[in-house]
């Protein structure tokens, strides 16, 4: 099917919510910095997502075939066991927000700029899940993502660009020959109907990790 793009989403970068999370006390000169530099990006910043619908072809035991192209995984076919089809995706920041950060030289300044890009970020995912639930009324959805597991390695992102087609003219992502997705904050995935919710980091062993959502379970059955 064809791709969609979601090009005019909102920006909700809120200078009290990122004051905490960045730790800048309210009021202060760093919090005018802050300021000054969420003004910056909300000026040029043009989140995007995309994503289609793709079709199961076929499965084993250890892939999922997606509209003919075959995905290496033994999580997958436990995950999409009950499905027919899925939604391979890519959101992003966009190209705008990145070259803006490219012209911020102080250190402190540049990390700050990172954190509103991950924002960003977010903000282009929170409107890629809605649109999935308002326009195609899907239930509960869950999401894989290349690189996330050793059971779904990095090299599988091309599957996933190669599923939607022209990633790059439609929001300015660029896949390198090492898997690295410009701009960086950046995500690709599939995501998938499903009755129980699941999370890459059940299966990840990483200690300490700031992103955990989900305690690991070691087991691969969804």
């Amino acid at each position: 099917m064809k791709p969609v793009v979601l090009r005019d989403i909102p920006i909700s970068l809120d200078a009290v919510e990122l004051a905490a999370q960045l730790r800048v006390e309210p009021g202060s000169e760093d919090f005018e910095a802050l300021q000054s530099l969420i003004a910056g990006v909300s000026r040029v910043a043009r989140p995007k997502a995309v994503f289609t619908t793709s079709f199961i072809t076929g499965r084993g035991e250890d892939f999922v075939e997606l509209d003919g192209i075959e995905m290496k995984s033994r999580v997958m076919p436990a995950n999409f066991k009950e499905i027919h089809r899925a939604f391979p995706y890519v959101a992003t920041c966009g190209a705008e927000a990145d070259e803006w950060s490219r012209g911020i030289a102080d250190p402190l300044y540049a990390w700050w700029a990172d954190a509103l890009k991950l924002h960003l970020l977010g903000d282009a995912i929170k409107c890629l899940g809605g649109h999935l639930k308002n326009a195609l009324r899907l239930g509960k959805f869950s999401s894989m993502n290349p690189g996330s597991l050793p059971d779904w390695p990095i090299t599988e992102q091309t599957k996933v660009f190669a599923l939607l087609g022209d990633v790059k003219a439609y929001t300015g992502v660029a896949l390198t020959e090492s898997m690295l997705m410009l701009p960086t904050k950046s995500v690709s995935g599939i995501y998938f109907e499903t009755a129980k919710s699941f999370e890459n980091c059940e299966l990840c062993a990483r200690r300490n990790c700031p992103g955990r959502r989900k305690p690991f379970s070691g087991s691969t059955e969804n």
